[in-house]
């Protein structure tokens, strides 16, 4: 890993986030078609079609945004601008009635999240998730307008409390994403970009240990590897990891190479020989590891047609005289062969071709079927190509050799002489056919065995969707993108692609289906722990396509804890031997949900904390009996002190607490008594002072 500081990074500005408790909104039960407050941190928040009630915590107010099937009475809230960027969203919901609710979140006008209620009146669902723009990937590093709307046609309404953002701090972003095709023995480079805060940074690449080639300094933003013979045919997933010193955050990008064999005595393209007629005997020379002969051929010059820098010039002189390429060791089997071609000059020629193997111990050249082609009429070498399917076993030699016309002269250009089995050319797929609402989701459609053959594309998705593109990658192959934004996209889809080697079709079809990914949340029975305390976290309120019951969940726990789990399932992460002192520390558990109708999954993180300070925590009592004690179980090192409330209808701040007595700090563990003083009646024209609570605060 490399100290990576600010300065090679992108900044942001200084971080922090809020909370909006909805306290000052001045709504009660009537609709308001439009309005405005001043919330927490003096952000100014702007609604539309909202109320006060109901309220999901009692005495304590929220904000319902209204649904219906008219654009003008859909509820919605926006902030005024906030600072700090913005890394998560958290809120909590209460569903009103039974018509499900379905809110967007925007962060300038980016769709970043998506809630849809279940259904079932008064359920209260507590939701979070991760922000980063599906346009660009690119974090929301500074300023940011906050949206929450309620935008489903027929929707019904909701009521929202605690609206949580928590400020960007770290984010990874690479130049390559996806899954990448390198060859061994082959550089390849990939660029790590950081945006932070600018606080000191612990970075570098995560190289799998199974990875037998060479890497640069990992410790570098560039990373340049090499892979090595042993890796072909394996994938690879390289990490680059990043941590702030100062607060532990982590955040972290990676992407995968699938290595193979690199250009070999099997591909021709004469980029780096240079040669002239030899109408004679002929001049050899090495390709690629292998030594051809080459009669009546040269190398190209600037008047030559070329895929590149050079080409083959191919002369026949007569019968007598024909061009010839020669192989002089045998292959051991050839596939398919494949080459590029087009007349010489300016002019149109007739200039006839025929490829021939013969065995190793023969002496005879035979012709292939169909294995002859005429470059007249084509001018275009790249787009000209022509393939034949020989499928011989071996040892075999192949021959290029013209059969007409006198005195004509033709190029050719990036021949390939596939191994025995490899076929002509055909189209694959790679991605998912069930696409997820609210996510970008990617078909990537492969001309396969046609590596730097040229093709052109038709393709279209039926019926369209305004979310969908396609757009054609650098290595000439389709891909296909689509962010379904609602459910109103839910159905099959066809999409149906194409791939045209000059007058050649390779065509496909997939039957795609829009669904909504699994939601759920983490419950877990505490988040700090000491040492020795059991380790539980459940999974609630499931949510999945189309009223689905059926899910499979993995757990993921980084770092992991020392003892093994005793409970993992679909529901629950538990360990019962609970933590050990080597735990301390923080400790992330990823659920990875899976709905087993669609195979789409969603992954929610909680984490857990060992061994450090507790934070404040306030405790109300409401009842009690006059001069009565109350018996506390804490915890060594923590304190607790004593207070009364003023008036139930007076804010919870500590203005308006009167304590009561000292502080009572727990030395060994063991319960502690606290005595609970009767009520006392404050000079006028202060209310009388009617029940206490406690408040437990970190070690003084």
């Amino acid at each position: 890993m490399v100290r990576v500081l600010g300065c090679l990074v992108w900044l942001a500005y200084p971080a922090w986030g809020g909370m909006e408790t909805f306290d000052t909104t001045g709504l009660g039960s009537l609709w308001v078609a439009a309005g405005v407050f001043t919330g927490q941190e003096n952000i100014v928040w702007t609604y539309a079609n909202a109320r006060g009630t109901p309220t999901i915590y009692s005495d304590n107010p929220s904000i319902t945004l209204r649904g219906s099937s008219t654009a003008a009475n859909k509820g919605w809230l926006q902030s005024s601008t906030i600072t700090g960027g913005l890394s998560r969203i958290s809120v909590v919901f209460k569903q009103e009635l039974t018509a499900p609710a379905d809110f967007n979140f925007l962060a300038n006008d980016v769709v970043v999240g998506n809630y849809r209620s279940s259904g079932v009146s008064g359920e209260v669902a507590h939701v979070s998730f991760e922000v980063v723009p599906p346009t660009n990937q690119a974090p929301f590093t500074n300023e940011f307008v906050l949206t929450v709307s309620n935008r489903l046609a027929s929707g019904g309404s909701a009521a929202l409390d605690d609206l949580t953002w928590e400020p960007f701090r770290l984010f990874v972003r690479l130049n390559r994403t996806g899954t990448v095709n390198v060859f061994a023995e082959q550089e390849f480079d990939v660029v790590a970009e950081l945006f932070s805060v600018g606080q000191e940074i612990i970075s570098g690449w995560e190289v799998p240990e199974a990875f037998a080639g060479t890497t640069s300094d990992t410790n570098d933003l560039h990373l340049t590897l090499t892979p090595a013979p042993a890796d072909i045919g394996q994938t690879f997933e390289f990490k680059y990891l990043a941590m702030e010193e100062g607060t532990g955050a982590v955040a972290q990008a990676s992407f995968q190479i699938v290595v193979e064999e690199a250009p070999s005595h099997r591909w021709i393209d004469f980029e780096t020989v240079s040669f002239n007629y030899n109408t004679n005997e002929g001049v050899v020379t090495n390709l690629n590891g292998m030594d051809w002969k080459f009669v009546n051929v040269r190398t190209s010059d600037s008047t030559d047609r070329k895929i590149g820098t050079r080409s083959a010039r191919f002369r026949h002189s007569s019968a007598a005289q024909p061009a010839i390429m020669e192989s002089l060791s045998p292959f051991e089997g050839i596939g398919t062969i494949s080459l590029h071609y087009a007349y010489y000059g300016a002019t149109s020629r007739v200039v006839c071709f025929e490829t021939q193997i013969r065995a190793e111990n023969g002496e005879e050249w035979y012709p292939l079927e169909n294995g002859s082609f005429d470059v007249d009429g084509h001018d275009d070498i790249t787009n000209s190509t022509f393939s034949v399917d020989v499928q011989d076993s071996g040892p075999v030699y192949f021959r290029l050799i013209t059969t007409a016309q006198f005195g004509q002269i033709a190029n050719v250009d990036d021949i390939r002489i596939r191994e025995f089995g490899d076929t002509l050319p055909r189209l694959a797929w790679t991605g998912t056919t069930n696409i997820a609402v609210g996510r970008e989701n990617i078909v990537d459609v492969h001309l396969v065995n046609a590596k730097f053959i040229a093709r052109t594309w038709d393709y279209a998705l039926t019926p369209s969707n305004a979310h969908a593109s396609f757009e054609i990658t650098t290595e000439e192959q389709l891909r296909f993108r689509w962010g379904p934004e609602s459910t109103n996209d839910w159905g099959e889809y066809t999409l149906a692609a194409t791939a045209w080697i000059e007058t050649q079709a390779y065509p496909t079809s997939l039957t795609l289906r829009v669904v909504s990914p699994p939601e759920f949340a983490l419950a877990p029975v505490a988040t700090l722990l000491d040492v020795g305390d059991i380790v539980d976290v459940w999974v609630t309120n499931v949510v999945l396509h189309a009223g689905g019951t059926n899910w499979t969940t993995s757990w993921r726990v980084v770092p992991p804890f020392v003892n093994t789990h005793s409970v993992s399932n679909k529901s629950r992460f538990r360990i019962a031997a609970g933590t050990v002192a080597e735990d301390i520390g923080e400790h992330q558990i990823h659920a990875i949900m899976t709905d087993l109708a669609t195979g789409v999954q969603t992954t929610q993180t909680v984490v857990l904390t060992v061994g450090t300070t507790p934070v404040e925590e306030t405790y109300v009592i409401l009842e009690f009996e006059k001069d009565s004690h109350l018996v506390v179980s804490g915890k060594s090192g923590r304190v607790f002190m004593p207070f009364g409330l003023t008036n139930l209808m007076l804010s919870p701040a500590q203005s308006n607490w009167v304590w009561s007595g000292a502080p009572v700090t727990n030395l060994d563990g063991s319960d502690v008594l606290l005595n609970l003083p009767e009520p006392q009646e404050l000079p006028s024209p202060a209310p009388l002072m009617f029940f206490y609570g406690v408040q437990v605060k970190p070690t003084p």
